[in-house]
């Protein structure tokens, strides 16, 4: 589950595995993180565990005072911390059981800040369509430019970075990432995923503006990963001769699949 969505905050346990200052751990507070009594302290690395009492195992009020502005000092005092010890867990608050869902993470990106329109057709049939998770997290952290790239790095940590490691001559950012087509061409991306007794495949089409086209997804029964994902590209390059797409391009990350395929042109595999 990610931690930097508002819906997420720790239930604490022992406190050992929770950053005071960059993890959100703190109910009935915006942001879930307490605010420090002096900008100075922000940047001294500190664990919850290091808030407690070892002899009481309370909290350390006096210590709790010096640290924090009052809002987030009486905040954290409210905190009960349990008798015996425990590991912290992460929990996502817009479910009743702290169940994390991709659905509700993207609500609440929506809410709060910028991100694809909800009113999009094609984002509403995202969370109904048989995807493995992973790929509509994937398709809803592109749409909301959260992806972990270089330049997003660089905005938000001092010393990135934000060069392309793959071509050394520019930026890397979701569009590197995610890279549109050719103006004429379409693109695909296909993915699978193997759980249990079950194979997830996904397969999305855009076009050259960068704009998802379609999305489709099935079930079948499990098999290896790697046959999996030819079976999923596979499954790719049916579609586009049945939507009649004659300028495509194949783009997956499973390379020794791709590498066995040899289409002709105007088909192209990325």
């Amino acid at each position: 589950m990610p931690s930097d969505v508002n819906g997420a905050c720790y239930l604490i346990g022992d406190g050992a595995s929770i950053s005071v200052w960059s993890d959100p751990w703190v109910p009935w507070i915006h942001g879930f993180k307490p605010v420090p009594k002096t900008d100075s302290v922000r940047h001294t690395p500190l664990l919850v565990s290091q808030l407690f009492d070892a002899s009481t195992h309370c909290w350390n009020s006096r210590l709790i005072y010096e640290l924090f502005d009052e809002a987030s000092a009486h905040a954290i005092l409210k905190i009960p911390l349990h008798v015996s010890p425990m590991q912290d867990k992460l929990m996502w608050i817009l479910d009743p059981k702290g169940r994390f869902s991709v659905k509700s993470a993207y609500k609440e990106a929506i809410a709060h800040g910028p991100g694809p329109n909800p009113s999009e057709g094609l984002w509403k049939k995202l969370w109904k369509a048989r995807l493995p998770e992973r790929i509509k997290m994937l398709i809803w952290r592109i749409g909301s430019n959260s992806i972990p790239t270089k330049v997003n790095l660089s905005t938000r940590l001092e010393h990135v970075d934000p060069t392309c490691p793959s071509c050394k001559s520019g930026t890397e950012s979701t569009v590197t990432t995610w890279s549109p087509p050719p103006t004429g061409w379409i693109k695909i991306n296909v993915d699978a995923a193997v759980s249990g007794s079950t194979s997830a495949l996904g397969v999305i089409a855009q076009n050259h503006k960068g704009e998802v086209i379609s999305i489709w997804g099935r079930c079948r029964s499990s098999c290896p990963p790697l046959q999996a994902e030819a079976v999923a590209l596979l499954w790719a390059v049916e579609i586009a001769n049945r939507e009649k797409w004659t300028h495509v391009i194949f783009e997956g990350d499973a390379k020794a699949c791709f590498d066995c395929y040899q289409l002709k042109p105007p088909y192209q595999t990325g």
